[in-house]
């Protein structure tokens, strides 16, 4: 499962593109934060894909992702 947080466009992009090419499912972060998701499955590897803000991804989908349990691959 692809996984994005996008402010421009940018990162939704690359995100479209990555599933496309795996024929993954992709999700947008700020979509599962409104729908108050707790915990996600997938059976294909996780892939998330955001920018970087001063040298690291933003706060609020590092809290997020913190906040969440992700179940199913544990390939990398």
């Amino acid at each position: 499962m692809v996984i994005f947080f996008s402010g421009t466009g940018n990162s939704r992009f690359g995100a479209r593109i990555i599933a496309w090419e795996n024929h993954d499912e992709i999700r947008s972060f700020q979509d599962l934060l409104h729908e108050g998701v707790k915990s996600l499955h997938s059976e294909k590897p996780w892939v998330f894909v955001t920018p970087t803000y001063a040298w690291r991804p933003p706060r609020c989908f590092l809290t997020w992702l913190r906040s969440i349990t992700l179940t199913g691959s544990k390939d990398a």
